[in-house]
This record gives structure tokens, C-alpha cells and sequence, in this order.
């Protein structure tokens, strides 16, 4: 596979691509802010005696403890007390409950970039034949290999990387909003040295093992999209509920329903508390079922496989 053209079909899948690229990350990064001041705010819970709410502060004393990368949630800050109207301070209660980490807010990023992946990989050999725009590209000296491994490159490189910049630039955000105004965004967990490098590492291997888990799942997407005549959408869904519908009658056990289940890449997100190395886990988890990873590779590869074919040799709509 020529990189150069590699590089062709990539710059051709952004410049078709790029409002469906960053509009969801960026709809998710507002969507983000404002659930997190909202929330902030009703995390605050304050008993008084007389007067009315005035301004937040926290002693010297008081400190939070949270682990950063499992997601652990922080201590009560029992010193926090309050400003009434120029009134003696008093002591107030604040429950901190879910607080969100670097890490989270990343995985939250993840996953929903594979949403969007989802219709993108659903459609992209599709949208190119109902256009007609598949006769330019064949026109050129391109190989169908090479523009189907471009899509796919483009679905997990792209959306992937598109969301961790937004995702990284809505927790420095946040971060920033919290140190203009102190108290603000108590919900937020700082970041430290150990922090920074989970959000820094962690994401990417996710993307990997999701990728593998999911890799049966792209196969089907890309195949659907290649042989859809009208709806690829449809072609998927309604099948696929038959299929579940007469398993369900036939079979004691949902095999086929497990299956599918066990390959979703959004096994591999987790916005409750994690092991403390979520990569090892999930690469364990993966281990453990040599049958189901098998199989998803030969159906994933497979169908890979095919939607290249058909796009060599059936092509029109």
C-alpha cells in the first residue's frame, strides 16, 4: 500500500468529512461545560442558621483525596464555610459526590467519537456510489484496497484523535474556569503528575483494544455500506432484530445476542470505578476469551474482505 496515495484518500475523507469530524465533539465539549456548572452548583449544600448565601470558601485544612485514574471519589471538605452579608463565617456542609477526572471526561469523548465512527463507517462506501463520485475516483490510478483501508484508518485515527483534542481542551477548560474563580467547579478533580500521564496513555491503548474488540463490527458496517442499494441503516437494523427476534424463540440461550454484545467496542469504557490499570484489565478480559476474539477477527477480516471486493466489482446502485 502506497503511502503517498494513502495520504491522498485521507486528506479527500477529511475534506468530505470534516463537519461530521468536529461537530459532536464540539456540541459535547459545551453540552460538557455547562452540565459541570450546573452540577457544581447543586453539589453545595449548605445549612445556616440566619442570614443568606453569600460566598464559598475553604480553609487551609480541608483537602480532598482522589485517585485520579480510578476514579475513586473525594473525601467531604469538612472546613468549607461561608460569608453571609458580612456576617461571621459558618460552618457548612458539602457533599461532594461523582467528581470528573481527566479520564473520564476523555472516555465520555471516546465514546462518542465511536458513535459518530458508527454512521460514518455505515455510509462511507455508500454516500460515494448514490453520488456517482465513485466513477472520478476510479478514474485514478487507486486501488479499492487502499481507498477502504483509508476510511478505516480515517474512522479510528480521526474521530479518535478530533475527540481527545476536544476532550483535552474541555478539561483544561474547566480547569481554567476553577482557578479564575475558586470554588466554582468543585466537581472537577485537579490534575498531577499521575493523573496527566493516565490521561495521556491510557485513552490510546483504549482505542486499540476497542478497536479489536469491535473489529467484527467495523467488517459489518463496511459490508453493509458496500452492498446497501437505498438504506444501510436499515439493512442493518431490520435483520438484525429478525435475527435476535427468531433466536430468541429458537434457541434456550441468546448466543448471537452475546456475541454482538461481547464485541461492542464501548465495553472497554468505563465512567464508574476502574481497576487501577484499566489497560491491563481489558487486555486480560480480552485474553480470556481466545473463541470470541477469534472469531471476531475471521468475521471482521472477512467482511473487510468483502466490501473490497464488491466495490471492485459491484459497485453501482
Amino acid at each position: 500500500m502506497n503511502l503517498t496515495r494513502l495520504t491522498v484518500h485521507l486528506r479527500r475523507e477529511y475534506w468530505e468529512n470534516s463537519l461530521l469530524l468536529w461537530t459532536l465533539p464540539v456540541t459535547l465539549l459545551i453540552i460538557c461545560v455547562l452540565v459541570i456548572l450546573m452540577k457544581s452548583q447543586a453539589m453545595v449544600n449548605i445549612n445556616m442558621e440566619r442570614g443568606e448565601f453569600g460566598t464559598q470558601h475553604s480553609s487551609p485544612q480541608a483537602g480532598q483525596v482522589l485517585d485520579f485514574h480510578t476514579g475513586a471519589k473525594p473525601l467531604a471538605d469538612p472546613g468549607a464555610v461561608a460569608v453571609v452579608n458580612g456576617a461571621e463565617p459558618m460552618e457548612v456542609e458539602v457533599a461532594m459526590q461523582d467528581s470528573v477526572s481527566g479520564l473520564h471526561l476523555l472516555m465520555l469523548f471516546v465514546g462518542a467519537s465511536w458513535l459518530t465512527g458508527f454512521f460514518y463507517l455505515l455510509n462511507c462506501l455508500y454516500s460515494d456510489r448514490k453520488d456517482n463520485s465513485i466513477l472520478f475516483w476510479k478514474s485514478l490510478p487507486f486501488s479499492e484496497f487502499e481507498s477502504v483501508m483509508a476510511k478505516i484508518v480515517f474512522a479510528i485515527v480521526g474521530f479518535n484523535g478530533a475527540a481527545l483534542l476536544v476532550g483535552w481542551a474541555c478539561y483544561w477548560l474547566l480547569l481554567l474556569v476553577e482557578w479564575l474563580v475558586p470554588g466554582m467547579l468543585r466537581v472537577v478533580a485537579p490534575v498531577n503528575g499521575e493523573s496527566f500521564i493516565a490521561m495521556l496513555c491510557y485513552p490510546p491503548a483504549l482505542i486499540v483494544l476497542g478497536f479489536i474488540r469491535g473489529l467484527p463490527w467495523l467488517g459489518l458496517l463496511l459490508l453493509l455500506s458496500a452492498v446497501a442499494k437505498r438504506s444501510p441503516l436499515m439493512l442493518l437494523v431490520v435483520p438484525l432484530i429478525i435475527l435476535l427476534i427468531v433466536e430468541r424463540i429458537i434457541l434456550p440461550a441468546p448466543v448471537i445476542a452475546d456475541w454482538l454484545k461481547w464485541h461492542m467496542p464501548f465495553k472497554v469504557i468505563s465512567f464508574k470505578e476502574v481497576p487501577t490499570n484499566i489497560v491491563v484489565y481489558h487486555f486480560w478480559q480480552l485474553l480470556q476469551q481466545p473463541m470470541q476474539l477469534l472469531s471476531g477477527v475471521v468475521v471482521g477480516v472477512g467482511g473487510i474482505g468483502a466490501a473490497i471486493w464488491l466495490r471492485e466489482h459491484k459497485f453501482e446502485i
